[in-house]
Parts: C-alpha cells; sequence; structure tokens
C-alpha cells in the first residue's frame, strides 16, 4: 500500500514518513526527522528479490569517502546499516534540471543484499 504521511511539528522537530509497494512485491518506507541542523532518515526495505541500492546525490563540491559515508565542507553523511553494506562508494552521476540539459553530479551509493533491511543516515549541515 502507497503511503504519504504529513509533516507533524514536535517541539523542535519535524517528522514525515512515506511507503510503497512495487510492481514485483517490494516495500520501501522512508521516514524523516529534522532537529536543527540534523537530519535523520530512516530506509525500511523489504520483499526485494536482487539487492538494493540507495543513491544519495550530493551538491557538487568536493566529497570524501569514508568507511560510513562522506563529508564536504558544507555536510556529513554517516550511514548505518546492520549487517552492513556490500558496497559503499562516492560514483559520478546525472541531474537534469531543466529539459536538454545535464550535468555531472556526486553520488553516494549504498548497495545492500535482499532481505529485510534498514539503512539509517545521519546528515549534518556544517553552516
Amino acid at each position: 500500500m502507497d503511503r504519504v504521511g504529513q509533516i507533524v511539528a514536535n517541539g523542535n522537530s519535524q517528522t514525515w514518513s512515506g511507503s510503497y509497494t512495487d510492481g514485483l512485491g517490494a516495500h520501501h518506507k522512508r521516514s524523516v526527522t529534522v532537529k536543527g541542523r540534523q537530519w535523520t532518515v530512516t530506509d525500511e526495505i523489504e520483499g526485494a528479490q536482487a539487492n538494493a541500492v540507495l543513491r544519495w546525490r550530493l551538491l557538487p563540491v568536493d566529497w570524501t569517502l569514508s568507511s560510513d559515508g562522506c563529508e564536504s565542507e558544507f555536510a556529513s553523511i554517516k550511514l548505518h546499516c546492520p549487517g552492513g553494506f556490500k558496497r559503499l562508494e562516492l560514483r559520478t552521476g546525472w541531474e537534469s534540471r531543466a529539459y536538454q540539459s545535464i550535468s555531472e553530479l556526486p553520488v553516494l551509493e549504498a548497495e545492500i543484499e535482499p532481505g529485510r533491511r534498514k539503512i539509517v543516515t545521519q546528515l549534518t549541515l556544517n553552516h
């Protein structure tokens, strides 16, 4: 069942969640909590028949890969997944902000194996 939740304010934080199920039965639920400069994104995936890849399209600046995420002068991103990642890497991806126009940008990719998995991403803004 597809679901898009409301944004809920709770003191000095806001929370949102939504979910969908694809045509093959894989289910993805995402919850987002924002508190000041800290964003927590929780992705819960189940029923995938193949590896799943979470992609974070990043601001086109210099990013440094670490064992659990990446960082730039503007933000740090840390990912956690019980059981670990099959692959965690920075790659070059693409964005299109207008018709007939594409540009490169860095993409953080986290690949997980099939099964019921949970990825928690902590994004901290530096400015």
